[in-house]
């Protein structure tokens, strides 16, 4: 009940998912595993972001329970700094699941994370060329350039820059 109050008025994320957290394991402790299951469930879903999100997918790996999609399993790996993890669960999306411009983008953050930035750029260019319709293209662009600068290729950079622009002049990117 404690925990469920200080939940009911927390406003930040990271309040939200440390109180969670707490909650599954009191569950655990209590040995009540499919609320320390829901809680867990809960919490790496909402807040993939957070490093109790990381924490509850190792306990829900420990369960064996696979409720959560290669997807978000990606996006929890990805915010941790688990890049290697974050490919392989993004790939697993894309292959299995379905093809989407939001795994191959976060696929391509996931390899610059580890400096591998001509990874990063091909899917990137999955997505501006596969998915021409998506929200993510001027960001797709955007990260692409920036993937260049951080190659030293300014004027590959620079070109992707203007492709933006030229391509996409409607996103709010494009004045940037």
């Amino acid at each position: 009940a404690y925990y469920q109050r200080l939940l009911d008025r927390a406003q930040e994320d990271g309040t939200r998912a440390e109180t969670l957290y707490q909650m599954a394991v009191t569950y655990q402790e209590w040995e009540d595993e499919d609320q320390a299951m829901q809680y867990f469930t809960r919490l790496a879903q909402d807040y993939p972001r957070t490093y109790r999100a990381y924490q509850a997918l190792e306990e829900l790996d420990a369960m064996e329970v696979e409720i959560l999609s290669p997807f978000q399993r990606g996006l929890i790996y990805y915010y941790n700094g688990l890049y290697d993890p974050a490919v392989l669960a993004f790939y697993d999306h894309i292959e299995e699941v379905e093809d989407t411009a939001q795994a191959h983008y976060y696929a391509a953050l996931a390899y610059r994370g580890y400096d591998a930035h001509y990874l990063a750029i091909d899917e990137l260019e999955t997505v501006i060329e596969q998915f021409p319709d998506s929200d993510l293209v001027g960001q797709a662009w955007w990260e692409m350039a920036r993937s260049w600068v951080f190659i030293g290729n300014n004027e590959f950079a620079i070109d992707t820059y203007g492709q933006l622009f030229a391509s996409r002049p409607q996103d709010p990117l494009a004045d940037d």
